[in-house]
């Protein structure tokens, strides 16, 4: 039992999930008419056993609403990463300058285009395309003529434990890095992911769940802003009878504290947008750094094994009789 809760409330549910569920279930209230705080008899109905059981109630409510949250994110991310493909093949691609054009600034801006396109992908795809871009038999399309020691590393491990030399994969690939060419990269995802599983705690598991929370945030914080604006802008004739009521916002705020709130929560909707890339990018460079760790570590175990035994029998010769 104690597992299964300590698996409810890992890193990655409650900081990638809970928090983002935390925060629109907040948001959510106050777009509501509100509930009832008001003294009674003279007394507060808020005491700190209610305050208690209310932050209690929130942090699972926010598990509820975060795998929500979670599932939206998800396709949202892919929403956006078709949208930014299609601006790309639309128009950066017919311009002779790029999207940006050759002022200060925009070889920044183009790093910085590319690594929220990075970002946007699936794991599988970065994973796929890590690997693919340097072990690709095709030397013309090798970012680098140095050896990358990580995924050198990798290419050992991958032929102690797996027994396969990744360097001999697929080589039908096109100068399209980015297609589904490499397959059998891609099959080795899952494979690479249970043997770090199935490890202890790695730094690939917190890079994941700081990703989920990012990504459920700026999903959550640009839902949000969406929604305020609404409330200050739309007609009262497009509103329908039910919802025209004062939501706790505008009790709490007055109209321009919520235009300064709204731009606040574009700009740090946009701040966790670029973060979530940069996670997931950190993500996959550790999950491939774990999992040749794993490895060696099962070399280790299997090699101090054997000496033992080794030990073992060589004393047991040379043990004399009484």
């Amino acid at each position: 039992m104690s597992n299964r809760v300590a698996n409810v409330l890992d890193p990655y549910d409650f900081f990638g999930k809970s928090i983002p569920g935390v925060v629109l279930s907040v948001g959510i209230y106050s777009l509501s008419p509100g509930l009832p705080v008001q003294p009674v008899d003279g007394e507060s109905r808020l005491t700190f056993a209610v305050l208690t059981a209310l932050a209690l109630v929130a942090v699972f409510t926010g598990l509820i609403v975060g795998q929500a949250v979670h599932t939206l994110a998800d396709n949202a991310e892919k929403a956006v990463y078709v949208v930014g493909k299609f601006a790309y093949n639309s128009y950066w691609r017919l311009t002779d300058d790029g999207l940006l054009g050759d002022w200060p600034g925009s070889r920044w801006l183009a790093r910085r285009y590319w690594g929220i396109n990075d970002g946007l992908k699936s794991h599988r795809r970065l994973f796929q395309n890590r690997l693919g871009r340097y072990f690709d038999p095709q030397e013309d399309r090798r970012r680098s003529d140095r050896d990358d020691l990580a995924l050198e590393e990798f290419r050992r491990c991958c032929q102690v434990a797996l027994g396969v030399d990744v360097r001999r994969f697929d080589d039908s690939g096109t100068e399209d890095v980015e297609s589904q060419t490499y397959g059998e990269f891609r099959q080795l995802y899952p494979v690479v992911t249970s043997t770090v599983d199935a490890s202890a705690p790695t730094r690939a598991e917190g890079f994941q769940a700081r990703y989920s929370f990012c990504r459920g945030m700026w999903v959550v914080l640009l839902g949000l802003a969406g929604a305020y604006t609404a409330v200050l802008f739309a007609p009262v004739s497009l509103v329908p009878a039910a919802l025209r009521y004062p939501p706790v916002l505008l009790d709490v705020l007055d109209p321009t504290h919520v235009g300064v709130l709204i731009g606040a929560l574009v700009a740090l909707s946009l701040v966790f947008f670029d973060a979530s890339g940069d996670y997931k990018l950190n993500y996959i460079e550790y999950l491939i750094n774990d999992f040749c760790e794993a490895v060696r570590n099962r070399e280790n175990d299997l090699h101090g094994g054997r000496e033992k035994t080794e030990t073992a029998r060589t004393e047991s010769r040379v043990r004399p009789y009484n």
